[in-house]
């Protein structure tokens, strides 16, 4: 799980106006360390990127495509470049997309598995959006592939569904192709985190339990009700990642849709017995940092979606997956932890 309630390679965010996407498939590159959503195989090609000094440096970029959407990676090699174009890398690719013409309806620092990250989204003036994730993998490190920047940069066609999934499905992978995040301790150095059980989650936090459902099977046939699906929803997206809580509060399920067709290979986990179903709604999403005595009782920032929008379908192990999220959030940073 990670921000927006990641549960599969791709987080699907549907519009009114569209239905699923079709052919997304879980990508991976072996050789630039990392996995990621993709709506077919992408074309590769080695290219060249321009960093804040102007220097030129080496660069491979993949790029997939679904009807008039675009998704493209560019992995730039930063491994010889100066220290001060390293120290520019995030900041120079971020305003690359906040020079575009268009209304950017998202903008913040984003930590993606303990690294230096960025979110931006913008609606461009054709109407068609743009989501967009940058992450720095600075050195030293003796995992992964350190020295790289990554550039996801999702166009969705307009009246397209949002691609808002696309940077968010990303994952950073170590050499033998394993999923690699890191946290600090407590002396201040970035080591890769080795996840185990936990005894008490929510109390780092100064926040409330994640949600822990006994059972997510219910309905065993035909289409969950409201309240199902609003338990889902948390049991599906609350918990930690990337050394954040995310929870979620007022959550409302407004409309769950008929069962629709669907793409087998867009849910790979679905059980073909069964409907995918759309749903809408709204809720707030929060994310909250450990407290560390400064940030006592405003750790947190909200995220309110007033128009959230998803899909419920039930998986060959027999649970529900439910998800939804909105493009366009509300954010308040400083803001006390559920409880």
């Amino acid at each position: 799980m990670r921000y927006l309630g990641l549960v599969s390679a791709a987080l699907v965010v549907l519009s009114t106006s569209s239905s699923f996407a079709q052919g997304w498939r879980e990508f991976v590159s072996r050789e630039e360390f990392f996995m990621v959503g993709m709506p077919a195989e992408p074309q590769i090609s080695e290219t060249t990127y321009r960093a804040a000094s102007g220097a030129s440096l080496p660069a491979k970029m993949f790029v997939g495509a679904e009807g008039r959407s675009v998704f493209t990676i560019t992995v730039v090699h930063y491994m010889n470049a100066s220290a001060e174009d390293i120290e520019a890398a995030l900041e120079h690719a971020v305003e690359s997309f906040r020079s575009r013409p268009g209304e950017v309806t998202y903008d913040r620092p984003q930590v993606m598995e303990g690294l230096p990250g960025h979110m931006i989204y913008l609606l461009n003036p054709d109407q068609s959006r743009t989501a967009a994730g940058i992450f720095l993998h600075a050195g030293p490190s003796e995992h992964g592939g350190p020295g790289r920047l990554y550039i996801l940069d999702g166009h969705a066609a307009a009246g397209a569904p949002s691609p808002i999934h696309f940077p968010q499905s990303f994952f950073l992978l170590d050499e033998a192709g394993e999923r690699l995040d890191y946290e600090t301790d407590e002396n201040g150095q970035r080591v890769r985190n080795i996840r185990g059980p936990q005894a008490s989650i929510g109390a780092e936090y100064g926040a409330r339990e994640p949600a822990a459902c006994a059972s997510r099977a219910e309905p065993a046939q035909g289409r969950p009700t409201a309240v199902q699906v609003a338990q889902h929803l948390k049991c599906t997206a609350e918990g930690v990642a990337d050394g954040s809580l995310f929870l979620l509060e007022d959550v409302l399920v407004s409309e769950i849709g008929g069962g629709e067709a669907f793409d087998e290979s867009y849910f790979p986990d679905i059980d073909a017995a069964h409907s995918v179903f759309p749903i809408r709604g709204n809720l707030v999403r929060y994310e909250c940092r450990r407290e560390n005595g400064d940030n006592v009782g405003t750790n947190c920032v909200s995220h309110v979606e007033a128009n959230a929008s998803g899909n419920c379908y039930k998986t060959a192990s027999g649970d529900w997956n439910c998800s939804m999220s909105d493009l366009v959030q509300r954010t308040t940073q400083g803001v006390a932890p559920p409880k």
